[in-house]
């Protein structure tokens, strides 16, 4: 199975942090505004580049991007089409952390209360309860906006 894969870095960084996942992995990436996007045969390699690496600020399991203006939709869909509970076990503590880069009509805090409500709503319709809390999460959402581009993982 592949996983697809987002590390962040810092703007103007996108090259190197490339290169590093490339000789790290042996596999090539695809270069974005503060992010770099890429695919893995193993979980487990998300894993290794998340402790070897040193040109990222994070790693994540990709649930998915979007290039739009409506980020809160393109949010919902993403949450809606992701396998959710492969990745967020019953009686988790969940954070969403929402870094926002550009001008926006909404804040950080707007999107990721946005999140945190979709997801609770999306597992409590599949009968997986969980709790949202900023503090000592078991897994924790991460969403990433560059301008009208957003991308949505489990940070790792």
């Amino acid at each position: 199975m592949v996983h697809d894969g987002a590390a962040l870095c810092e703007r103007g960084f996108e090259d190197v942090a490339a290169a590093e996942i490339h000789e790290l992995l042996g596999i090539a990436a695809e270069q974005s505004p503060g992010m770099v996007l890429f695919s893995v045969p193993r979980i487990e390699d998300l894993l290794a580049l998340a402790y070897r690496a040193q040109s990222l600020r994070r790693v994540l399991l990709l649930l998915g991007t979007a290039v739009t203006e409506d980020c809160v939709a393109a949010l919902t869909a993403i949450l809606a089409a992701a396998a959710l509970p492969s990745f967020i076990p019953p009686q988790a503590v969940v954070a969403v952390v929402c870094e926002r880069f550009g001008t926006h009509a909404f804040t950080s805090a707007d999107l990721a209360r946005h999140a945190g409500t979709a997801l609770r709503s999306l597992l409590e319709k599949q009968q997986i309860p969980v709790t949202l809390a900023f503090h000592s999460p078991d897994v924790q959402l991460f969403l990433s906006v560059h301008d009208n581009a957003l991308a949505v993982g489990i940070d790792i």
